[in-house]
């Protein structure tokens, strides 16, 4: 995964915690490796949670207002 260092724009990291198919630990060194990026973890959440959960909306909507 060392070309994750190369990503240089900013990226919001999203993981499901013990549900999501990509384990927790590599989406922290995704995030800790990609410049300006920032890590969520939606815990409990199902696959949908994108289209109904707030907390998913107010990070991305945070997040897009930061860049």
């Amino acid at each position: 995964m060392v070309k994750v260092k190369r990503i240089d724009i900013p990226a919001l990291i999203v993981n499901r915690g013990e549900k999501d198919i990509v384990p927790v630990s590599e989406a922290k060194y995704i995030s800790e490796n990609i410049k300006n990026s920032k890590l969520l973890i939606l815990e409990n959440e199902g696959h949908f949670s994108y289209m109904i959960n707030c907390k998913w909306y107010n990070e991305l909507e945070k997040f897009l207002m930061e860049i």
